[in-house]
């Protein structure tokens, strides 16, 4: 079926009013600072609307003071031979279109050599010329897909039980061997691929990555012998690219990939995130796929909004870099790192639903070391066994180098004290008096109580640019 090429805007210039503000709740749907934020962060305004569509936006935004990037969406159609013993590294040809414009690309799905865009004069003329070299090219015995998705799925060796058995596996080691062993004997490159052979990662990445391959320098890759385990996108965005848009999209897009299908552990850090935006991310995944997630770390600038079980189901660990917005229901978590610096977190996690949690670490402002003793009688919270308290900021002047004495107080009224196997607090900064008052409690905290030595908070003191060590 034909379609038509499309675009998507980016605002790059103006001034946020009352006024653009609406508009982008009208066109988009967000308001307040998740509206504010497509602007900020660099994230497209609109995809997928029609040049029409496009030039309209572009005008009234235009109209308003604000400078807007167009750019094009082109379609393709890929013609491969499914048989290829290449896989997705052979050689490909490819019709991609602008407007009614159409080329014939050559090239492998990482590395494309364009041909000239040719205008055609109307949509239904360039309709017309895709379908006849469709069919030209179905007669020299290739197949034909629109995305570089079908295409992988296509010529990759998949074997679902196996993936199933390495995602529900507590070890996967023993799984990915066998999984690793049966892909070696289809022929497919990931039975090949090791973590210490990186040639073979950069001979096969068409077939492994397809046009994602350009962005793996900006990736952290965990394999278990040639199946993935581990992705991550924590390093900084290229410098071109406002926000880390562009790597957050590839991160979500690889998850779509064959190699990707037994990922357990994946962390999301490049670029600032509304949780509404990840939320829609991770609802596009394939369920088998979003099941076999254990490992989530998450870096956003608005509070989390996915604390539903069934949209990760096996969730063991989960670390944000803000506070919860709204409870988490995780039937398996076992790990647990957030922010606590208002009450909004507090009232969440009174609400969350966390049977199994055993860790928790908590990185507290002003209104968390405030109100610890209410958090720590979360019912949620009941069964931790290992407590880390950790200073929000590592610079500054935090509360505690004074209050510290006030902390330790409130731990020794939580009801979790008692059951505490471990209580960490070497990421807090304070005064010798607040080691003075910890050691004076001493046999009323757990057996394992890790605190900084004196000869380290003098110097991490000094870090802070705090002299007033006593």
């Amino acid at each position: 079926m034909f379609e038509a090429s499309t675009v998507k805007l980016l605002i790059v210039d103006g001034r946020i009013t009352e006024v653009t503000e609406a508009l982008i709740r009208e066109v988009t749907g967000r308001a307040g600072f998740d509206g504010i934020s497509i602007w900020v962060q660099g994230e497209p305004l609109v995809r997928g609307v029609s040049r029409e569509r496009g030039q309209e936006l572009a005008a009234r935004f235009g109209s308003l003071g604000c400078a807007v990037q167009w750019i094009d969406e082109p379609r393709h159609r890929f013609a491969y031979d499914p048989r290829h013993p290449l896989r997705g590294d052979q050689p490909l040809r490819r019709l991609r279109w602008i407007d009614d414009a159409l080329a014939i690309d050559h090239g492998t799905l990482s590395q494309w050599q364009l041909g000239e865009l040719v205008s055609l004069g109307s949509i239904e003329a360039l309709a017309r010329a895709v379908a006849e070299q469709c069919e030209a090219w179905t007669r020299e015995g290739l197949a034909i897909t629109a995305d570089e998705r079908s295409l992988l799925a296509s010529v990759s060796a998949r074997e679902l039980r196996l993936e199933a058995e390495i995602r529900a596996a507590d070890d996967p080691r023993d799984a990915a061997g066998v999984y690793t062993d049966w892909l070696q004997e289809q022929g497919d490159p990931r039975g090949r691929l090791t973590s210490s052979e990186p040639e073979l990662l950069e001979r096969h990445a068409s077939h492994l990555f397809g046009s994602a391959a350009s962005l793996l320098p900006l990736l952290e890759l965990e394999w278990c012998g040639g199946v993935l385990i581990g992705l991550s996108n924590t390093r900084p965005p290229i410098a071109t690219d406002r926000g880390g848009w562009r790597e957050l999209d590839v991160l979500f897009e690889l998850l779509a990939r064959p190699v990707c299908a037994c990922v357990r552990s994946l962390r999301v850090g490049a670029g600032k995130l509304v949780s509404r935006d990840v939320e829609e991310r991770l609802q596009a995944i394939d369920p088998r796929v979003r099941e076999g997630i254990r490992s989530l770390y998450l870096y956003t600038v608005v509070g989390n909004s996915f604390g539903r079980c069934e949209l990760l189901p096996s969730l063991e660990a989960l670390e944000l870099t803000v506070g919860l917005g709204q409870p988490l229901h995780f039937e398996r978590l076992r790990a647990l790192s957030v922010e606590v610096s208002g009450e909004d977190t507090i009232a969440a996690l009174r609400e969350s639903r966390l049977p199994r949690l055993d860790a928790l670490t908590l990185r507290l402002g002003f209104r968390g070391w405030n109100n610890l003793d209410a958090l720590l009688c979360c019912p949620a919270l009941l069964s931790v066994r290992r407590l880390v308290l950790d200073d929000l900021s590592a610079t500054g002047h935090p509360v505690w180098i004074e209050h510290g004495a006030e902390l330790i107080e409130q731990l020794l009224r939580a009801p979790m004290i008692d059951r505490l196997d471990c209580l960490d607090l070497r990421g807090l900064s304070w005064t010798h008096n607040t080691l003075d008052a910890i050691e004076a409690v001493r046999d009323r905290l757990p057996q394992e109580t890790l605190v900084l030595s004196r000869a380290e908070i003098d110097e991490r003191l000094r870090g802070l640019g705090w002299d007033g060590i006593t």
